[in-house]
């Protein structure tokens, strides 16, 4: 049976050069290292997100901001966001169509793009981690919630040298 998943296909790249996979971190990084280069990141909610949707989203912003240098502020103007949040499906214009299964719920794109059609992790540069209990593990169960694990804060640690 096929498990609720984010769309942005694992590539697993594994940042730690030595050794070259004997390591105890699972996180990886995005091909490129794409990143932002500022610490205020401003979101938005497009319309289609509904109040009730908006407020896990809120704490998540908070989540981050509380093991991260960066701070979330929201702005209205969903064009000007740096990260720009909305709930698509089908063909929608990303060249990332939702088929209408249930097997792919989200995707997002790296920095400094900013769309994020629901995961938070990949709009900051992180790829997948093999973790199961981190947010950016690929798959996650009906009713389930995660918070931030380690191995997502050590994937930001290496990306954004802190």
């Amino acid at each position: 049976m096929l498990q609720p998943r984010c769309g942005v296909p694992d590539l697993f790249t594994n940042p730690n050069k030595n050794p070259p996979f004997h390591t105890i971190s699972h996180y990886s990084l995005l091909p490129g290292n794409p990143k932002w280069y500022w610490k205020n990141l401003s979101y938005s909610f497009d319309r289609n997100v509904n109040r009730a949707a908006r407020v896990p989203l809120q704490r998540a912003f908070k989540e981050w901001e509380s093991v991260t240098p960066f701070k979330f502020y929201y702005i209205k103007n969903i064009s000007l966001a740096d990260i720009q949040i909305s709930f698509e499906r089908g063909d929608h214009g990303d060249g990332y169509p939702f088929r209408g299964t249930i097997d792919v719920v989200a995707h997002t794109f790296p920095p400094p793009d900013g769309r994020v059609h629901f995961d938070l992790g990949h709009a900051l540069g992180l790829d997948h981690s093999m973790i199961f209990k981190a947010v950016m593990f690929p798959t996650i169960y009906r009713g389930e919630r995660k918070g931030i694990h380690k191995d997502d804060i050590d994937g930001i640690k290496k990306l954004y040298n802190l």
